[in-house]
């Protein structure tokens, strides 16, 4: 009983050494790729397939989906950003996942797939990125055609933030779209 107990412990240590070796190799390819001058998008999607269960990682997939969806490749922006999710599901930029996944949608036509990823940052507790999630619903809302549902979350934003400095612009689109029904 008590080998066991040392292999299993050894084991252990073993796989605990490994991870301080990943995380630090990973942490040192993040830190040269962002001193090059040259292709960061592609370094970055090296060090996510090298080093792809590091935390490190998992930051550069979040940074590479930023660094495409600025380049209007949605789609690779798209998928850095689900690959953070799968890695990620309950990791504290979620939301942040969330909020750029619903704005690659969005810029892809698809206003369907875009409100979903709005509606759960408004699904969660908390207040961070709600403010913002409101808009964009209505936004996403008006584009699809949706009046009604645009009203609605324009309506809601009204009533929660009543102090927010987007509230002139929002009363505004409420206003317009109520009179234009």
């Amino acid at each position: 009983m008590s080998v066991a107990f040392f292999i299993l412990a050894g084991i252990l240590v073993g796989l605990w050494i490994h991870r301080g070796i990943s995380e630090k190799g990973a942490l040192t390819f993040y830190y040269r790729a962002h001193q090059k001058d040259d292709n960061l998008a592609k370094d970055l999607q090296e060090l996510t397939e090298k080093y792809s269960h590091t935390t490190i990682a998992r930051c550069a997939l979040l940074e590479l989906g930023n660094i495409y969806y600025k380049n209007h490749d949605i789609d690779k922006a798209i998928s850095a950003y689900q690959k953070y999710e799968e890695y990620s599901p309950h990791g504290d930029l979620r939301l942040l996942v969330y909020d750029s996944l619903g704005y690659c949608f969005e810029s892809k036509g698809d206003y369907v797939k875009a409100s979903q990823f709005f509606q759960e940052i408004i699904k969660e507790e908390g207040d961070f990125l709600h403010e913002m999630a409101y808009i964009n619903l209505g936004r996403v809302y008006e584009k699809a055609g949706n009046t009604t549902d645009a009203i609605r979350n324009y309506e809601e934003f009204i009533k929660r933030y009543p102090s927010s400095p987007y509230l002139l612009m929002i009363k505004d689109k409420f206003s317009r779209l109520t009179e234009e029904k």
